[in-house]
């Protein structure tokens, strides 16, 4: 996976954004991402995906497998769709 890089990973009083700086005005866009998701997007940014990815989770969170992976799978979805990972 590809992190695109118009996208900045920032912390703002305790919360984790990642901040579009592409051109343009439909380039504009703003995330806010809970601890995990932070974590998640710090791990990809380190080269690390698929199993790899999910083992530093599962080492850093008391999760269910299974529930990880789901949730792991729903937020990179999301990150497809918001253009923070090309494909």
């Amino acid at each position: 996976m590809k992190i695109n890089p118009d996208f900045i990973l920032r912390e703002l009083a305790g919360e984790y954004l990642l901040v579009s700086i592409a051109e343009g005005q439909d380039a504009k866009r703003l995330l806010y991402l809970n601890e995990m998701g932070k974590d998640i997007y710090t791990h990809l940014q380190e080269g690390l995906e698929g199993q790899a990815l999910l083992d530093a989770l599962q080492e850093e969170y008391e999760a269910d497998p299974d529930i990880l992976k789901q949730d792991v799978t729903d937020f990179l979805q999301t990150l497809r769709q918001y253009s923070v990972l090309l494909p």
